[in-house]
């Protein structure tokens, strides 16, 4: 792990290889083995579509205390971290997450890649501006000088204060075999 490449205006951290190949292989395997029995969950949602997911993976767990203690550095002065969960997801051709901020409890989100089929992008986005409960509705945020994407590679993390930071995906553009598996560490502040 490394520390945080960038904070700018204190909205995002940016990790340029959070998690070792080792991590994001044996995270991405476990996910895989899920999908093919089926026993993951699906996630279609007033909020997602087009994925399967879990929370608490063991895979995920293993390497918790480590990114804990990166978010802590990070985070620490706004009061005490303690972790909440993880959730992996696989997101499929099309799926998308609309603008939203965390529910309460939630309040650091780590968004970590941990696989994507080749040629496949899908940028992370999130906005500077006062979080407004209108846009909720909306699938995302129009650009402007307040938007911003990440297009993260496997092993790279955004974290993000999320109950207060909103954030969103737009539709996946890729082929109907691609595939994206992402994983969200979540910390409350006390």
């Amino acid at each position: 792990m490394t520390a945080a490449l960038s904070n700018p205006n204190d909205y995002i951290f940016l990790h340029e290889q959070l998690l070792s190949h080792a991590s994001t292989d044996a995270i991405h395997q476990e996910m895989m083995q899920l999908y093919e029995k089926k026993e993951l969950q699906s996630n279609r949602n007033e909020y997602t579509d087009h994925c399967f997911g879990i929370g608490n993976l063991p895979s995920t767990l293993a390497v918790e205390a480590e990114i804990t203690k990166v978010i802590s550095d990070q985070y620490g002065a706004l009061g005490k971290i303690v972790f909440s969960n993880t959730y992996a997801r696989i997101y499929l051709a099309d799926s998308y997450l609309k603008v939203h901020v965390d529910r309460p409890g939630l309040d650091i989100t780590l968004s970590a890649n941990i696989f994507m089929s080749e040629g496949v992008s899908w940028p992370f986005y999130y906005t500077t501006a006062a979080y407004n409960p209108a846009w909720d509705k909306l699938a995302y945020l129009p650009d402007s000088d307040d938007t911003h994407g990440v297009d993260l590679k496997p092993g790279q993390g955004a974290c993000i204060l999320g109950t207060k930071t909103a954030h969103w995906r737009k539709p996946i553009q890729c082929k109907p075999n691609d595939y994206i598996v992402q994983c969200f560490w979540h910390w409350s502040i006390v």
